[in-house]
């Protein structure tokens, strides 16, 4: 069954909706989204194709019958299988969604909560990280709050545990992903180490009226890690100055406002 509706957000994603297939193991729904000019020079370099949806459906009465990528606890999903597939352009992306359910022979919505695309930060805070355990630094970005908390050598979490890793110790609340980011320290020579994540992320349910709007939670992996990590290899030594840099950001958008209603006949 054709579907017909489209949208544009505000920071630059149409949204066409394209086919909705009715098979033995579910229901797919199948869209397309571009990104606009502007919202492409925001993501360089094939960072654009790291993109991700959230929107979820609801029956006539209002009630919710599936979510997809969504920051609302508790909530429903049942989706079997999805798949991204970059278009003939850059921008361009083609969605697929299968699902176990949605019904026949009365009306629902499909809403959209938002979306998140790769894009480049370039974000940094200098600090000492002798100093910080006394002196917590804070790290913002597009809505991010990040505190350095500590920083230590700590045996590797690699095959060689006798390689030592500079560990900075953070804990955080973030509007947007965390999985996608990408994060590195500096020296004072210029020295550049990439930074592997260790620890927990969890959803604020701070506000669960306004669960668009929750953040993530960094947080320690276990009883003996307080705090979440970020992890550089080959760094064995605590220098005097440092500097944290995001250069790519999973940025999380959710100022949208669409929905379109879908009534599918029973043959």
């Amino acid at each position: 069954m054709p579907l017909v509706g489209s949208y544009t957000s505000p920071d630059g994603m149409t949204i066409r909706m394209k086919q909705l297939t009715r098979m033995v193991q579910g229901v797919r729904i199948e869209l397309d989204t571009e990104l606009s000019d502007e919202a492409l020079r925001r993501s360089p370099n094939g960072l654009w194709q790291k993109q991700a949806l959230s929107f979820h459906f609801e029956d006539k009465n209002g009630k919710e019958i599936h979510s997809v990528n969504t920051r609302k606890a508790p909530h429903m999903e049942s989706l079997l299988s999805k798949s991204s597939v970059p278009g003939a352009k850059p921008g361009q992306m083609h969605w697929s969604y299968t699902f176990e359910y949605l019904p026949q022979n009365e009306p629902y919505r499909f809403i959209l909560d938002g979306y998140s695309v790769d894009e480049t930060d370039g974000t940094s805070v200098t600090f000492q990280p002798s100093k910080l355990k006394t002196k917590p630094v804070l790290f913002q970005s597009y809505g991010d709050a990040i505190k350095l908390k500590d920083f230590t050598i700590e045996s590797s979490q690699g095959k060689d545990v006798s390689n030592n890793e500079g560990t900075l110790h953070i804990t955080g609340k973030l509007l947007n992903e965390f999985d996608g980011s990408d994060w590195q320290l500096k020296d004072s020579m210029g020295k550049v180490y990439s930074l592997t994540p260790r620890g927990g992320i969890s959803v604020s349910q701070s506000n669960v009226m306004d669960w668009k709007s929750g953040l993530l939670l960094l947080e320690g992996g276990g009883v003996t890690e307080k705090w979440f990590q970020l992890r550089a290899e080959k760094l064995n030594n605590i220098p005097d100055i440092l500097t944290l840099t995001r250069t790519v950001v999973n940025h999380r958008y959710t100022n949208v406002d669409w929905a379109i209603a879908i009534m599918e006949q029973k043959l």
